[in-house]
């Protein structure tokens, strides 16, 4: 510190008031001032914040739904198709009937059903009799196990076609074969391949129903660019909204030496649809780095540092380093997200900090 301004900060009552000391981590010193001193140098503080999303490109992309927000509704048995309750682009909700069918194997269920249920009371009565005879002794107890046995696989003959019946979505209330399809899930319809008085074989698909609440943007990344793609960048896509990268592929296409990387992105806020073609905007924040005025940051022997407000009057020179700056803001890392640091006062501070190195 030059003699000049040595004797004007002892003129101005602020030399031998701070206090220096050494602080325990490397590389970083603390001041602590008085009230009066905070007034008098007229310190003011603004805090670090993340820097700015920095564009990693623009590229081709396709919204899809996620697999797992996808189910199909299919036909349980071959049958014809008498109902279609909705259309492409209907909205439906879980357990809301979508079809009817007739089928002749879903009559045929019903009849096993009707026959297994008799067959099962039959057996029913038969235990409850040979018990009784039991008790009085007038029965072997091999003719009871036997009713006992004759009864319970009837029961569970029984359970195994009302199962098989419903799993049909057919009823055993219900005559003709007729089989009822249900939404499995709430959403959107997808495809209705099915049309009215069509046949269709077992497996044949009526209904692909799907949760659009959340998409998927899948981008064709050129490999050349994947250094500059990381989880958890954002995508804009078109009208403004904001997705997330999700996932990245592990493989480079051999015809467009293209990498997938995928985006999730709320449906609402984009307005996009399932299949959509569109161009979205990549871009990643600086990893590690925070964003401050440039007049924070302060030159001491060829090193960058800022000085923190630690509270109590206490500030705390904290060496950084300056990625870059643009106009009045500078980038740098080794400072956390959210520190109070000096931007006015700070070439006082610094002739403080100077003013006690040996």
């Amino acid at each position: 510190m030059s003699f000049k301004t040595r004797y004007a900060l002892v003129m101005a009552g602020l030399l031998p008031l701070f206090i220096y000391c050494a602080q325990a981590r490397a590389g970083e010193q603390l001041l602590t001032l008085k009230p009066a001193q905070v007034t008098a140098l007229g310190l003011r503080t603004v805090v670090a914040i993340a820097p700015a999303e920095q564009s990693a490109g623009r590229y081709p992309a396709t919204v899809v739904v996620p697999p797992g927000q996808q189910r199909v509704v299919a036909a349980p048995l071959p049958g014809l198709i008498e109902q279609l309750q909705f259309s492409v682009g209907d909205a439906v909700r879980a357990g809301q009937l979508l079809a009817v069918l007739h089928s002749a194997q879903g009559q045929e269920l019903q009849h096993d059903v009707h026959v297994s249920r008799t067959q099962a009371g039959l057996a029913s009565s038969v235990l409850a009799r040979d018990e009784a005879l039991f008790k009085e002794g007038l029965i072997a107890l091999s003719r009871l196990e036997a009713s006992q046995a004759q009864a319970g696989m009837a029961a569970e003959q029984q359970e195994e076609r009302e199962q098989a019946l419903v799993r049909a979505g057919g009823s055993a209330k219900a005559a003709g074969g007729r089989l009822t399809l249900l939404s499995p899930i709430s959403g959107v319809v997808l495809e209705r391949p099915a049309q009215v008085g069509q046949r269709v074989d077992a497996a044949a698909v009526i209904f692909r129903v799907a949760n659009v609440s959340s998409l998927w943007i899948e981008m064709q990344v050129p490999a050349a660019d994947m250094n500059s793609v990381r989880l958890g960048d954002s995508v804009r896509v078109p009208g403004g909204a904001a997705g997330t990268v999700i996932a990245i592929g592990a493989n480079v296409d051999t015809a467009s030496q293209a990498v997938l990387v995928r985006a999730r992105v709320d449906s609402a806020a984009s307005n996009l649809r399932a299949g959509q073609a569109i161009e979205v905007q990549l871009n990643r924040a600086a990893q590690g780095t925070v964003q401050l005025p440039a007049a924070a940051v302060l030159q001491v022997s060829g090193n960058s540092l800022v000085f923190v407000d630690a509270g109590a009057g206490r500030y705390r020179a904290a060496p950084v380093q300056l990625v870059g700056s643009t106009g009045a803001l500078a980038s740098v890392r080794g400072l956390p997200v959210g520190s109070t640091v000096v931007v006015q006062g700070t070439a006082a501070l610094k002739a403080m900090l100077t003013a006690q190195q040996p």
